[in-house]
């Protein structure tokens, strides 16, 4: 018998026994595969190591929150609709996949922008004082209220001076006045009863005689009508910021409306990216049916190559 060279000197394959077969079997199923991220990152990219142009998409993981085996679904629903054959239909298939994952990345640039300047909006009026959005006439009058309390405390009522720079701030408050006034009356008396058994418990006294005592003692009734003027002066200070926020919160919905286009650079530079990539994809696609057609004995015409000059 003739011994081809390749065969000469070759020592004799051992065959396996189905025991032996069985346990590397086994121990196969114990892998796990990688377990650092590192080790999981670079496993993932494995089908597409062969690809040229995926293989440069997806180098060193540049673009965050891409899934290569999400673009690997992509590619692969390309190749079943073009059914490439040979490796230059199958690069121009994977340059139009690409092309149009790469278009993807323009749209998330896009909602990345508007989501950008809306979120700046959010936290300036997150981090906004009330009175920082206060109009220039209530923030004089929140001042002038403030240091009036100071005046109350001490037993004075509101004056006729600072009810008229009240209404002068805002007119609404004209109208207002009596519920406001009402309101601190309401105060005043729960004030009044707590001071009444307070002063009862403490002296060890009925309540009636703690009223009488009460009734009779100018200071007490001096520091009930500061209760009730300060009282009201608090209101007026809460329907002014209550007032400032509605607006406020009205204002911003036009704001963040100015914002759902992004910027003049932005939007530049975002034309310009998507220009680029479809003029791209058109010369993929262009390439794909000139080389399917050609394959598949059909016409083609010659390319046309023009020059324009003045």
């Amino acid at each position: 018998m003739n011994t081809r060279p390749d065969e000469r000197n070759q020592p004799e394959k051992t065959p396996v026994s189905p025991r032996k077969r069985e346990a590397n079997h086994r121990n196969a199923l114990k892998s796990t595969g990688p377990k650092s991220s590192r080790g999981k990152k670079h496993s993932s990219m494995n089908s597409l190591m062969h690809g040229l142009y995926a293989k440069a998409l997806f180098k060193d993981f540049v673009v965050q929150r891409e899934d290569p085996k999400e673009f690997q679904k992509w590619l692969t629903r390309h190749r079943n609709h073009y059914q490439p054959v040979g490796m230059a239909e199958e690069l121009e298939v994977e340059h139009k996949a690409v092309c149009e994952w790469r278009l993807s990345r323009a749209w998330r640039f896009e909602n990345a922008e508007i989501h950008v300047a809306q979120t700046k909006i959010a936290i300036q009026a997150q981090y906004s004082t009330i009175m920082e959005i206060m109009i220039p006439e209530h923030r004089a009058l929140v001042s002038v209220l403030e240091n009036a309390k100071k005046e109350i405390l001490a037993g004075a009522t509101i004056s006729l001076d600072l009810k008229q720079r009240i209404f002068a701030a805002d007119s609404s408050f004209r109208e207002l006045w009596p519920w406001l006034q009402k309101q601190g009356e309401k105060c005043g008396r729960l004030w009044y009863q707590e001071s009444i058994s307070r002063l009862g418990h403490e002296c060890g006294i009925p309540l009636s005689r703690a009223r009488r005592y009460l009734d009779r003692e100018p200071e007490w009734q001096a520091e009930r009508n500061s209760v009730v003027a300060l009282a009201v002066i608090k209101l007026v200070i809460k329907h002014i910021e209550v007032w400032t926020e509605r607006n406020y919160e009205m204002a911003l919905s036009p704001i963040y409306e100015r914002e759902a286009i992004p910027s003049r650079e932005a939007l530049d530079r975002l034309l310009r990216y998507r220009a680029a990539i479809r003029k791209e994809l058109a010369q993929a696609t262009d390439r794909l049916e000139y080389l399917q057609r050609r394959r598949k004995g059909e016409p083609v015409p010659p390319t046309l190559s023009m020059r324009l000059t003045q």
